[in-house]
């Protein structure tokens, strides 16, 4: 038995209690909805009162809170609909960077930043194709301590988050004596550099840093200079002195930072590497060997063991040489929108609990956003790695989509397959104006086996947006071809189920992310997993009746041309 409630949350009044005289209740993961029968005047109190934040369902002792979202008047009440609490996560404007990869962002500093740059591009080569590329021009003097050339990255603006660690490799070709490399730190407006480390010419050669920074800032720059105490002219061809930033990397957080070392010496070669610790080491992962020394490199990892890394080195390095890489995981930036989401609305219904957030394991090398809306931003992080996110108990829920999921049975005669007929169009024209702005249709396209097999003509009118007759028929062969057939994705109630062991259980039980077994197919599909064997991806229960409906997470043609026979017969 369910019961509905509205919560006042801020002043913890005594929730109003709706059960018995809601009407049409539906529930589902991401929303519930139902009508209340009552008078204007009632209902008037419900849209007036502002207070009124959660709807409260409970059943067995759970209660799961989702936003009062909408309070509508209609015409002998009121309808109340509230969405899932993932909702307050949009409350608030997130920007922060979390990592950033390559040299896109980078740019030349110049007089517009800083009277410190004023003469940058007089003096240097400065470019930011595929690499950051610092050199000396021909025939051009470079006075003592003045005409800085500089590439910097800046920060998204009003981020929340300052740069902490920064990885690459740098290569010098012919760099003169007493020239300068070295990295800065600032912040936005350019008022507050500070010095972080640097190397002197001449150098020649290669070495390699994961560098964790002695303070957070908004702007890494690496700066060159002249130092040796006089002006020196260059008389070198353009671009034959320089020096060379690529695999670039920075992060605002450490983290999942690796830190290890080797117990024995590493050869020059394909080698096969024993670490202190293989946590967060993964296949194309590139890791930096003595980072910042004379014989440091950076490294592609090609294949794991338990133990071990193999990669191909450039240098040999002694035992205790230290491994370094940046790591940035899904998992502790969900935590930080969470934790922003509840700063700005700690009444807002999400609990602090970070219990339901689970990594990945996947390392993101591109993380930022600037003024995006949080579930934006875990619907940007759960899909390409198969997580999916939500709420349960209400708590925030981030997790791999097999993390929390159940296992249930249910039996081919328990199953009633749904498949929507509102989105079928078998017969489709376009709309479009000619050259006169005239009103034209195409004619309409129909295709006569999707009539036979649904039984029924649907036509629509699609909106080409053209004045040419042929791009309109285009828009309507086109849809045609989309909707000429009803959804793959079935929905499918679920009149009864069990446990993974048989004993009975209520369909409501059914989460999202749960795997779902069919039983009691003919012989011949029972051993077909493929067929049988499903993840829910969407979840909706109707009280009243006790109808639960779940859609597979993917589409399953075959398990629904099944189903459709199966009913048939």
């Amino acid at each position: 038995m369910y019961t509905l409630h509205i919560v006042d949350p801020v002043f913890n009044t005594p929730p109003l209690r709706l059960t018995h005289r809601a009407r049409n209740p539906q529930i589902s993961e991401a929303s519930v909805s139902f009508e209340i029968p009552m008078s204007a005047q009632e209902a008037a109190t419900y849209i007036d009162n502002l207070s009124y934040r959660w709807l409260v369902v409970a059943r067995a002792g759970i209660a799961r809170r989702y936003r009062l979202q909408t309070p509508t008047m209609i015409r002998d009440g009121v309808r109340l609909d509230g969405i899932s609490l993932i909702a307050t996560l949009d409350d608030d404007e997130y920007s922060a960077l979390w990592s950033a990869s390559g040299v896109e962002g980078w740019t030349i500093l110049n007089g517009d930043y800083a009277s410190r740059w004023k003469d940058c591009d007089k003096f240097w080569s400065l470019d930011t194709n595929g690499r950051l590329f610092m050199g000396l021009q021909k025939n051009t003097s470079y006075p003592h301590l003045a005409g800085f050339g500089a590439l910097a990255y800046i920060l998204p603006p009003g981020g929340t988050r300052g740069c902490t660690v920064l990885q690459f490799d740098l290569e010098f070709v012919n760099f003169p004596a007493n020239f300068v490399w070295q990295i800065m730190r600032d912040n936005r407006t350019f008022t507050g550099l500070g010095f972080q480390t640097f190397l002197a010419g001449p150098l020649t050669g290669t070495r390699s840093f994961c560098l964790s920074l002695s303070a957070a800032c908004e702007v890494v720059i690496f700066e060159i200079y002249n130092n040796t105490g006089s002006a020196v002219l260059f008389i070198g061809e353009t671009g034959s002195a320089y020096a060379k930033m690529t695999n670039v990397r920075l992060a605002t957080s450490t983290t999942n930072l690796i830190a290890t070392t080797v117990a024995l010496a590493i050869a020059v070669g394909s080698q096969v590497v024993t670490p202190a610790s293989m946590v967060r080491i993964y296949v194309g992962q590139r890791l930096i060997i003595n980072s910042g020394a004379t014989d440091s490199e950076s490294v592609v990892v090609l294949a794991v063991t338990a133990t071990t890394f193999t990669a191909v080195t450039a240098k040999s390095h002694l035992a205790n040489a230290t491994i370094r890489a940046i790591v940035v995981y899904d998992e502790e930036i969900v935590k930080d929108v969470l934790s922003q989401t509840l700063a700005l609305n700690p009444s807002g219904g999400l609990l602090a609990s970070t219990g339901y957030i689970q990594s990945s394991g996947v390392d993101r090398l591109q993380a930022g956003w600037t003024d995006a809306r949080g579930s934006a931003i875990l619907d940007e992080l759960a899909k390409p790695v198969n997580c999916h996110f939500g709420v349960r108990d209400n708590r925030l829920v981030y997790e791999p989509s097999n993390a929390y999921q159940r296992a249930w049975k249910v039996r081919v005669a328990d199953l009633e397959l749904v498949r929507p007929l509102d989105e079928l169009y078998n017969s489709v024209r376009a709309s479009y104006t000619n050259d006169t702005n005239i009103d034209q249709r195409t004619a309409y396209t129909t295709d006569e086996a999707s009539t036979i097999i649904n039984g029924i003509t649907r036509r629509q009118t699609i909106d080409a947006q053209t004045t040419n007759a042929a791009v309109a028929a285009t828009v309507s062969a086109t849809a045609l071809a989309d909707t000429k057939n009803r959804a793959v994705r079935s929905a499918m109630r679920i009149l009864r189920v069990t446990d993974d062991y048989g004993a009975p259980a209520m369909p409501d039980e059914i989460s999202v992310g749960d795997r779902i077994t069919i039983v009691g197919l003919p012989a011949v599909l029972a051993g077909n997993d493929r067929l049988r064997t499903f993840t829910v991806g969407e979840r909706s229960i109707d009280p009243s009746a006790g109808d639960v409906t779940i859609v597979p997470d993917k589409p399953i043609k075959q398990l629904d041309v099944l189903l459709a026979q199966l009913a048939l017969q």
